[in-house]
């Protein structure tokens, strides 16, 4: 069974860190709710960011922490996941990860290169 923590200030209302492990949930809750906190002044419209860690045993590799994540609004889901054998860099790799998401959803869009009056007379003279 996972718990989950949601964090009560006025900043991060919408950031729900949850864990089935509860010593790694105690131990990386407060410091999670901060680094995702700055993912919010992306996008105003976020209504959640949902941030769950995992301890996995690899008979191969040892302890690995996998961060998954997934920020709500309007559209569809983001979503994005990182394993690494330091849960602290699992979490910092995350929030890089989902920040660079936001940034190419939020960004305007590209154009090909030409003003779009240049490219309304282009069509025009061809026909």
């Amino acid at each position: 069974m996972k718990t989950h923590i949601a964090h009560k200030n006025h900043l991060s209302d919408k950031i729900v860190v949850v864990s089935s492990d509860r010593d790694l949930l105690a131990r990386f809750r407060t410091s999670t709710i901060e680094k995702a906190s700055r993912l919010l002044p992306y996008n105003r419209h976020v209504d959640r960011i949902l941030i769950d860690l995992e301890r996995n045993q690899n008979p191969d590799t040892g302890e690995e922490f996998v961060a998954k994540g997934q920020i709500e609004f309007g559209g569809p889901a983001l979503l994005a996941s990182v394993m690494s054998h330091d849960p602290t860099k699992a979490v910092e790799y995350l929030i890089e990860q989902l920040e660079r998401l936001l940034r190419r959803r939020c960004a305007p869009p590209k154009t090909n290169g030409r003003p779009e009056s240049a490219a309304g007379s282009f069509n025009a003279r061809s026909s």
